[in-house]
């Protein structure tokens, strides 16, 4: 469930302006942005909710890449409702994307001050600490996202990143599992694990998940480059040379540059 609607499930509106609402939230998440522009024209604004109203607005411009726009409508719902949480947490997106990361920080403080239990908040504050680089600061809020909400596929894929840009490679598997597990149809995570089993040493499970990712993805040159990388590992030198060829046919240069070492025999 969205932020939204966890906001506006015990909202007192009238039943088919909440609809409404929803039907735009959903064509958010779809990127379907014009369609989220009509619908929003249809919700009849009053006092019960024009914060949110102009929440749902910067959001669109937002997803559009319209920042200052995006900045006036937030602005704006938090004007009209000075402890609207999500605005706040909204508004940190825009700062951060315009390199403010102070403002953006603030923001985001004040969104969690106001409201704890937004799982999204801590992701979203995880995301700014790992630009600011403060890496221990960064694993504590993705854990506590995933703590709030324990199917937080998202949050849980990024974190084992962090774990694997750590070098703490068995955790960060552990955690790939569980995404995996959860999100079975989201084939990027078998990419993104077969590329940590790779590093932990475990060369058979990176394979599978790479020819699992491939099987979706047949043409991915550098999902070919790193299957082939696990048959060298694997001594299956010349199933790998097959990849490199392809994968540098598609362009990828390390595939190119790979195959002058390995593939002269083949």
């Amino acid at each position: 469930m969205s932020n939204y609607q966890l906001l506006i499930k015990d909202q007192d509106l009238e039943k088919t302006q909440k609809v409404l609402i929803e039907e735009v939230i959903i064509a958010i998440e779809q990127k379907q942005l014009d369609q989220a522009r009509s619908y929003l024209k249809e919700v009849i604004v009053d006092s019960s909710n024009e914060e949110i109203v102009e929440d749902i607005a910067g959001m669109i411009e937002l997803k559009s890449g319209n920042i200052d726009q995006a900045l006036t409508h937030f602005n704006k719902a938090i004007e009209i409702k000075p402890d609207f949480a999500l605005a706040y947490h909204n508004r940190s997106i825009c700062y951060k994307l315009l390199r403010d990361y102070e403002l953006a920080k603030r923001d985001l403080d004040t969104a969690i001050d106001l409201n704890e239990n937004f799982a999204n908040f801590y992701f979203t504050q995880a995301k700014l600490n790992e630009e600011l680089e403060n890496v221990r600061k960064a694993k504590e809020s993705y854990q506590k996202a995933i703590s709030i909400d324990e199917e937080y596929s998202q949050a849980i894929v990024n974190y084992s990143m962090l774990l694997k840009s750590l070098g703490e490679y068995e955790q960060a598997i552990v955690e790939l599992n569980k995404a995996i597990e959860l999100d079975s149809d989201k084939v990027e995570n078998y990419f993104v694990r077969g590329g940590v089993n790779l590093i932990y040493g475990e060369y058979e499970e990176a394979l599978e998940d790479f020819d699992e990712y491939l099987s979706y993805n047949e043409d991915d040159p550098k999902a070919l480059f790193n299957r082939g990388l696990a048959l060298v590992l694997l001594n299956r030198t010349e199933e790998a040379c097959e990849d490199f060829t392809l994968s540098s046919e598609l362009g990828y240069k390390k595939s190119a540059d790979f195959m002058k070492v390995k593939c002269e025999n083949f």
